[in-house]
């Protein structure tokens, strides 16, 4: 699995009848799936299935919990805008170890020119160019489409 979109891809794969989802993580190994039918609600029986699933598919060090799309809400899940098609396709096909995370982060952003990645836990260190100077706005969204291409629960830093 993976990323973000790389976990909602292969559930909506493995689970059609599953209309409404949402992956997320608050980091603390864990990884959320908020799953539903057109109603929003989430079936025992399909919840049995998903953590099942999971034990075959999910990433191991992760706890996998399922809930109800309904609780998103409720939760205070922060909503994800539709990242762009470039975006999308490293998030979906990117390297998910050093190396590779690397390459993807260069592919999308080649004006970072980032130099090394280091990771720490659940964090992923990034070092740029010590002369790279980018405007709030740049930044905000750097991080937004970062968060897609860098593994569930994994969070990223510039240093």
């Amino acid at each position: 699995m993976g990323t973000r979109l790389r976990y909602e891809q292969m559930i909506k794969n493995e689970f059609p009848n599953i209309e409404y989802l949402r992956a997320y993580s608050p980091g603390n190994y864990q990884a959320i799936i908020y799953a539903g039918d057109i109603t929003q609600n989430l079936d025992s029986e399909t919840e049995i299935k998903l953590l099942d699933f999971f034990k075959v598919s999910g990433q191991a060090h992760l706890e996998h919990i399922i809930k109800p799309y309904s609780n998103l809400f409720s939760d205070n899940v922060p909503p994800v805008d539709d990242p762009p098609d470039e975006i999308k396709v490293l998030a979906l096909a990117g390297g998910l170890n050093v190396s590779g995370i690397k390459e993807s982060v260069n592919l999308a952003f080649p004006f970072l020119d980032v130099q090394m990645v280091k990771v720490e836990k659940e964090t992923i260190y990034f070092t740029l160019p010590e002369d790279k100077h980018l405007t709030n706005v740049e930044w905000v969204l750097i991080n937004q489409y970062m968060h897609e291409i860098i593994p569930l629960n994994a969070r990223a830093k510039f240093i």
